[in-house]
């Protein structure tokens, strides 16, 4: 066990190091003493976040506030808003596998949906739809290729963290008859047709 003691000498630590780092950075002009205290408050925060989490489990704590209250779901839009200001992460791909396209669409900071194209209906499946607009915009690509015919039909949500789920709500707003799957029990965003675990079921893409 620690005491507090060993808080404080990290503490200090880190304070004398901010310290000593602002003051040799000769190539940056200095930024003046608000950011030097700011930087240091974020490291003396951090600090002692990291000296609680390792002494106490509150992880479970933590997974329940981003899983169950409006903390994740703001966590999850800020970042997908910020990342939106960018160029995707990777290239866009498609994957040719006969009946069926597997439309790869990289969204977030480093995540990938993905858009399962039936060949004859031109229905498609939106796989962990994290971002919404990623989604849509991918799908009016393909429609300028394929047709207004091709339709978003379903979203097949592995689980309910916001960086697979976080696009339900969104995309079944903006589609009328849109089918969510998801686990039971999962409580996966805007879910409304539920698989179990260890049971083998058929869903239908096409309508």
């Amino acid at each position: 066990r620690h005491s507090w003691h060993h808080i404080l000498e990290v503490v200090y630590f880190c304070i004398f190091f901010f310290q000593a780092e602002d003051g040799i950075r000769d190539a940056q002009e200095s930024r003046g003493l608000g950011d030097v205290y700011k930087r240091q408050g974020l490291l003396i925060a951090a600090a002692i976040g990291c000296y609680i989490r390792y002494k106490f489990d509150i992880f479970p704590v933590l997974y329940w506030l981003y899983r169950r209250t409006f903390i994740g779901t703001w966590l999850h839009a800020r970042m997908v808003a910020k990342t939106r200001q960018s160029p995707p992460h990777s290239k866009a791909d498609s994957v040719d596998c006969g009946r069926y396209t597997v439309e790869v669409v990289p969204m977030c900071e480093d995540n990938f949906g993905y858009l399962v194209v039936d060949q004859a209906t031109l229905e498609v499946a939106a796989v962990d739809p994290a971002d919404a607009q990623a989604v849509l915009d991918r799908l009016d690509q393909l429609k300028n290729a394929h047709g207004s015919r091709l339709r978003l039909s379903m979203i097949l949500t592995t689980h309910a963290h916001h960086d697979h789920a976080g696009g339900n709500l969104e995309l079944a707003a903006a589609i009328p008859d849109l089918r969510v799957v998801g686990g039971e029990g999962e409580n996966v965003a805007g879910c409304n047709l539920f698989v179990r675990h260890e049971v083998r079921e058929m869903v239908v893409v096409t309508g």
